[in-house]
């Protein structure tokens, strides 16, 4: 009996994870196509039945060693957020790079990638949020940026979280936002509490309560840092945060995103390593913007899209193939364009994330890798939401 629940069970996870990695559009044909390329006596990941109640751990075999070694070099990188914008498993947009446990600092923080950090291993890491950057200013990038702060005040986190963004206005209209969503949170969690007396009682406000303004209650606890957007000539680098006690230096480089203006990519540099992160953006040659930013870097974090899938199974009808066109292809990054890009930049390793559509079975992990290793050939890791890496020392 268990058995045919757990089979019923790993079936339905197949079903869910198919129809919403793949689009609402999937036919039932394609349905059972990739029921059929599934084997079950080597299932993917996300499907082992040992984790078909609980995801909250590292996938990806390689990647899951946490045995800290002579040769560690402090540094973490943790994929938060490796989904595609629409609905999805995974989380959204997030990229974490943690340095001797003081800096912690995220990239982005779309939906549901604050639920990741909030059970990462099964440990609470939005406490140690120290800093976010925001690439772009869309919601499967930002839209998790407001929970993970707020439920940082609910752990009782004292220290401010500072936001970097690009431009002055945008982010401040964007932090007050969340700011005024979230006061009325604030205020209908306060409590009148007095052991002694056994007294419990609510202090729910009226929306005309001047409490509610967030300059009097805060319960993001953020400080804004933006800085100037960078020019559109493929080259010029911003530093955002420039920190010689911890030998961190954190610059951006502005990208085209077709579908958002503006959009930046960010470059860390820290005990030696470089670290890229792209951000969404278009492709080489139309952008050289990451090339140029991403030379012999040590790790690249790369969005990537399968255009020959989106082209496919894009609505039937003008409309549809010309908004898929607008909205997403002249937007995004395809496969063989990562390849050659993290293969000009002559970076050794090469991160996929932001992956649409979001890979099901493990074939489809060999596809995507086999696409990218016919140009480029460092190494290739197509994340997967709680994989993180442990950095070595330079030699």
């Amino acid at each position: 009996m268990l058995a045919a629940r757990l089979f019923t069970c790993i079936v339905l996870s197949v079903h869910i994870q198919l129809v919403i990695s793949h689009g609402q559009g999937i036919t039932q044909e394609e349905l059972i196509e990739s029921l059929k390329a599934i084997d079950l006596a080597d299932p993917p990941a996300w499907l082992n039945p040992s984790r078909v109640l609980q995801r909250k751990f590292c996938r990806t075999p390689p990647l899951c060693d946490n045995k800290i070694t002579s040769d560690y070099a402090g540094i973490k990188l943790i994929a938060c957020g490796t989904g595609q914008p629409k609905t999805n498993v995974r989380g959204r947009a997030c990229f974490a790079i943690v340095i001797d446990g003081i800096d912690y600092m995220l990239f982005d923080v779309g939906m549901g990638a604050e639920i990741i950090l909030n059970n990462f291993n099964n440990t609470n890491q939005l406490n140690f949020i120290k800093r976010i950057f925001i690439t772009h200013y869309h919601s499967d990038h930002t839209g998790g940026i407001g929970n993970a702060l707020n439920m940082g005040f609910l752990d009782l986190r004292t220290l401010p979280v500072k936001l970097h963004g690009p431009g002055q206005d945008l982010l401040y209209n964007y932090t007050e936002g969340m700011r005024h969503f979230f006061t009325m949170d604030a205020i209908n969690r306060q409590l009148t509490l007095n052991a002694e007396k056994k007294i419990c009682k609510p202090t729910f406000a009226s929306p005309g309560d001047p409490k509610l303004n967030p300059a009097v209650l805060d319960s993001l606890n953020v400080q804004e840092v933006s800085f100037p957007i960078p020019p559109f000539d493929n080259r010029t680098q911003v530093t955002v945060v420039n920190n010689p006690a911890q030998d961190v230096v954190v610059k951006s480089f502005r990208v085209y995103h077709h579908s958002a203006d503006p959009a930046v990519g960010y470059i860390v540099q820290t005990k030696g390593h470089k670290i890229v992160i792209s951000g969404d953006t278009v492709g080489y040659p139309i952008s050289s913007a990451v090339v140029n930013a991403a030379q012999d870097a040590d790790y690249l974090i790369h969005e990537v899209l399968n255009k020959t899938y989106l082209v496919s199974h894009s609505k039937p009808t003008p409309g549809g193939k010309f908004n898929d066109q607008c909205r997403i292809l002249d937007s995004h990054t395809f496969i063989p364009q990562v390849a050659r890009v993290a293969k000009m930049a002559k970076v050794k390793n090469l991160i996929l994330t932001h992956i649409l559509p979001s890979p099901v079975t493990n074939q489809d992990v060999t596809n995507l890798k086999n696409s990218i290793a016919q140009i480029y050939k460092g190494n290739i890791y197509v994340s997967n939401d709680y994989d993180y890496w442990l950095l070595k020392k330079k030699t």
